[in-house]
């Protein structure tokens, strides 16, 4: 399993489409070559058809890895799936630290439905182990959450402070007006690239599915069809 493949260096790139072509390596500092029959599963949290457009990605590695691919909605766009995912990080946290921590209170799953998640099902992991750590009793607390968690504050993140959708759209306009300057294409630019993302994300929370992506869009079928071929979102479809 690699996780993150998005962040492999050009190099190893190299490397490893030589393992899943050929089937073999050498390892580090040794001349003898060694045979492998393995099974790749790959990861990534990013557009790999951008990083090959950037030249960071290798085209024949990307189509080498994107045999059967899977696409994984968000967090937020899975809320069913947070009451189980918090239970099973919580068994298994609270064995790890030797906590009597068995159950997760009503009102605390509802803060964490809420929650936005933008680290997803790792950020979830992250609030549980605190919790547990953090608990005097047998039951996880709205109030062992991080304030932002719970709505009381604005999660700080980095130098990014936007919060709530009309704060990012301010945030990308600014953004994409100091990256393009005074090309004279601001408009078209910065509208694509978001309308691209859009449907990316939308396509990737109905599982490649066009008929559902364009009813939750509010477009008709075929302008969905014709806007996946103009951002070369094929990848995407099922």
């Amino acid at each position: 399993f690699l996780d993150e493949i998005n962040s492999v260096s050009l190099t190893v790139q190299v490397k490893l489409l030589r393992v899943l072509q050929e089937q073999e390596f050498e390892r580090v500092g040794d001349s003898r070559t060694i045979q492998v029959d393995v099974r790749i599963v790959a990861a990534t949290n990013r557009d790999l058809t951008e990083q090959i457009a950037d030249g960071t990605f290798r085209e024949d590695l990307y189509y080498r890895l994107n045999v059967v691919p899977i696409y994984l909605p968000p967090l937020r766009a899975r809320v069913d799936d947070i009451p189980p995912l918090a239970e099973h990080f919580l068994t298994r946290t609270a064995a790890r630290n030797q906590r009597e921590i068995d159950s997760i209170s009503s009102e605390t799953l509802d803060v964490l439905k809420r929650y936005d998640w933008p680290g997803n099902v790792r950020e979830l992991e992250n609030y549980i182990e605190r919790a547990v750590v953090l608990a005097d009793g047998p039951t996880i607390t709205p109030d062992l959450l991080p304030p932002h968690v719970r709505g009381e504050q604005r999660p700080q993140i980095g130098r990014t402070t936007a919060s709530g959708f009309g704060s990012l759209c301010e945030e990308t306009v600014r953004s994409g007006l100091g990256e393009l300057g005074e090309t004279g294409k601001v408009h078209e630019r910065v509208l694509a690239g978001v309308e691209r993302e859009l449907i990316r994300q939308v396509l990737e929370a109905c599982h490649g599915t066009q008929t559902k992506t364009a009813a939750r869009l509010g477009i008709n079928r075929n302008t969905l069809h014709k806007k996946i071929e103009d951002y070369e979102l094929h990848p995407f479809v099922r």
